[in-house]
């Protein structure tokens, strides 16, 4: 069995924030690696989100490699899942499908 550590992010129910999912992470300075290889973009991506929170807008952006999703709602002491699966433009192309834990909290 393989372990993997799960990122979970808090937001308040009132608040509509945007998450990115950067698969150029230290091309664009917000991680350490890139998954995607030099020349290589997005070409497609589907976000899904369990029910409860809302994908209010999503874009492509950082020439096709990072997809941002601007979420809203959830209740109280509920964690949702928010999933990016992506496909790549090489040939042959590329699958990856990456998630977040977003908890819900108020002060």
């Amino acid at each position: 069995m393989e372990w993997k550590q799960t990122l979970v992010l808090t937001k308040d129910p009132n608040a509509t924030l945007d998450y990115s999912f950067d698969w150029r992470a230290l091309t664009n300075g917000s991680g350490r690696k890139n998954w995607l290889a030099v020349g290589e973009g997005i070409a497609s991506y589907v976000l899904t989100a369990t029910t409860g929170i809302t994908v209010a807008s999503q874009s492509l952006v950082n020439s096709a490699s990072t997809v941002m999703a601007s979420i809203g709602g959830g209740t109280v002491g509920e964690t949702y899942t928010i999933s990016c699966k992506i496909t790549t433009d090489s040939v042959p192309p590329r699958i990856e499908k990456r998630s977040i834990s977003i908890y819900i909290y108020q002060l």
